[in-house]
């Protein structure tokens, strides 16, 4: 089933992602988030590109891994973004990671895309 939320913005956004993440800028500059869980400049840089896509484009909310957000309170639908799903895996080189993205409708992803 076709989504009207799920457009060429959305695909961009992802392939724009994935694109960043490919190139690997960024992947050596790691900060801890605590515990075992780390974020890279290029997690920042893949969720920014990814919220200025969707928001710009769709004029939706979007909740990311890295810069936060929270679901809208009238409970109108949004995206949530995980800029790199691996970041252990990308920041050590390992190709085992992907980006990805849902669209949240009733509190419920009515809408998926990983790549």
């Amino acid at each position: 089933m076709w989504h009207q939320e799920f457009g060429p913005e959305t695909l961009d956004a992802v392939a724009q992602a994935l694109g960043l993440a490919n190139r690997g800028t960024g992947a050596s500059e790691v900060v801890s988030k605590g515990g075992r869980d780390l974020v890279t400049a290029t997690d920042i840089a893949i969720e920014d590109a990814v919220r200025e896509l969707l928001t710009g484009a769709l004029g939706r909310t979007v909740v990311g891994e890295e810069r936060g957000g929270e679901a809208p309170a009238d409970g109108s639908p949004y995206w949530l973004v995980n800029p790199i799903c691996g970041t252990r895996n990308f920041a050590s080189g390992t190709p085992l990671y992907c980006v990805n993205l849902a669209f949240v409708e009733g509190e419920q992803v009515t809408i998926a895309r990983r790549r």
